[in-house]
């Protein structure tokens, strides 16, 4: 079995062998709650494309763990490029729909509010249920042990999406 992978943030340089890396956050809280200490070694990404093998120094509490970066680098981003357009289904199948993606290897998701769906996002529901969306494509990448996190975009309407495909064909 792997590394267990967890987000952190590099800042704007990739991290050296040596560097220190704070996790904090509710990252640092799940580092916690798995029971890594000291000297347990982790994967370390940060969504975009890159990936550090570190171990754990110094843990402070459950709120901010201590990271020494062994080895660093860069994953290319996977080709093809595949963008999924995801009509917004009923119910909790919207994030496993996000997660199965994820898990698959997508690198966009655009959430279309289809002439038919039955669930509509509207006004504030439309960025708590993208919120809910871009959490599950998290989770999922972490899972699948990605560098990349496919990011979600706004809700499209049926020419909006009409445009995007035009625009790639």
């Amino acid at each position: 079995m792997g590394l267990p992978v967890f987000l952190a943030d590099f800042g704007g340089d990739l991290p050296a062998a040596g560097a220190r890396v704070t996790v904090d956050g509710p990252e640092a809280k799940h580092m916690s709650v798995r029971r890594l200490a000291a000297g347990a070694e982790v994967l370390l990404v940060d969504g975009e494309d890159r990936r550090a093998r570190a171990r754990i120094v110094l843990s402070d509490g459950p709120s901010r763990v201590q990271c020494e970066v062994l080895e660093s680098g860069v994953v290319p981003r996977p080709a093809p490029h595949v963008t999924v357009v995801q009509a917004i289904p009923k119910s909790d199948r919207a994030e496993l729909a996000v997660d199965l993606m994820t898990e698959a290897g997508v690198d966009a998701i655009v959430p279309w509010a289809a002439r038919n769906c039955v669930a509509k996002w509207t006004g504030a529901k439309a960025g708590k249920a993208r919120a809910k969306w871009a959490s599950a494509a998290r989770e999922a990448a972490k899972q699948a042990r990605r560098a990349w996190i496919p990011p979600v975009a706004e809700l499209h309407a049926t020419g909006q999406v009409v445009e995007l495909v035009r625009d790639v064909v």
